[in-house]
């Protein structure tokens, strides 16, 4: 058995993910991370992404990611239970929060819907054409603003600009993977707004929102964030700078979901690597 798989193609990378980039909301603003919370968001990720994964359509191809999602959809299926039957426990301790807890569910789950191929799900294939930066919104939201929200912080000038920021970067990144996904929206008829532009477009469009994400993080200069935070910050964002041209000439898997996922967590790692040494 190929864990190296498992983690990566059965999205308990992805869970970390979250996990991490919660922690960095947390540590940023000298908040006690909630065990509870953090517990909450590794499952309900993996329960979004197996049933995501799980709902894909059988596609054999050069993609590794599809080939081992065609023959492990038990291994997809047995993931989804856990983390959903670990979920409910979790949010029934977090219940001070279901409502808004529940919404997000809810929000996710209409990203993964569109896939299922019955009315009135199918409908959803024609309206999701902002569909990158919806998902951008979700995990914004769940990583940058519920860990504040539930640990009763208070959102200020700051936190709406570490919120703009986090939001710009993995808008950034979701771009890529919209693009990419181009000939998969079409054959699904996935109305996918990034899928239809063209290279020089695309570029453009790119290269917008990483320059306002290098923005964001000036202005989080000037409002106090310490030098070494700010290259912290800034690393994923030079990261995404260099690397345009290949992410869009490759369909390697583990580009996408290694390198470019992992660098939505790459600040929060770098965050956690200076609390331990310094």
């Amino acid at each position: 058995m190929d864990f190296k798989k498992i983690i990566i193609f059965g999205n308990i990378f992805i869970s970390v993910c979250a996990v991490v980039m919660s922690l960095y909301t947390y540590y940023t603003f000298g908040t006690e991370p909630d065990a509870i919370y953090l517990l909450f968001i590794f499952f309900a990720t993996l329960t979004s992404y197996s049933f995501h994964w799980y709902l894909t359509p059988d596609v054999s191809g050069p993609s590794p990611r599809f080939d081992w999602v065609d023959k492990n959809k038990k291994i997809l299926f047995l993931l989804f239970l856990i983390s959903i039957s670990a979920t409910s426990m979790l949010i029934y301790q977090l219940r001070d929060h279901f409502f808004i807890l529940a919404v997000t569910a809810i929000l996710t789950f209409i990203y993964s819907a569109a896939k299922i191929a019955e009315k009135p799900f199918v409908y959803l294939r024609k309206i999701i054409i902002g569909k990158t930066a919806y998902l951008a919104l979700i995990w914004t939201f769940v990583t940058a603003v519920l860990p504040l929200v539930i640990s009763r912080h208070d959102i200020n000038y700051s936190e709406i600009l570490f919120i703009l920021n986090r939001f710009l970067l993995i808008y950034t990144i979701c771009i890529l993977f919209d693009y990419r996904d181009r000939e998969e929206d079409r054959r699904n008829k996935v109305k996918n707004f990034v899928g239809q532009l063209s290279r020089k477009t695309l570029k453009n469009f790119y290269f917008f929102f990483l320059g306002l994400f290098f923005l964001s993080a000036v202005l989080m200069y000037f409002n106090g964030t310490g030098t070494l935070d700010m290259i912290i910050i800034l690393i994923p964002g030079i990261l995404l700078l260099f690397t345009f041209e290949y992410s869009v000439n490759t369909i390697s898997d583990y580009w996408y979901y290694f390198f470019l996922d992992g660098l939505m967590m790459m600040s929060g790692v770098l965050y956690l690597l200076k609390m331990l040494i310094l």
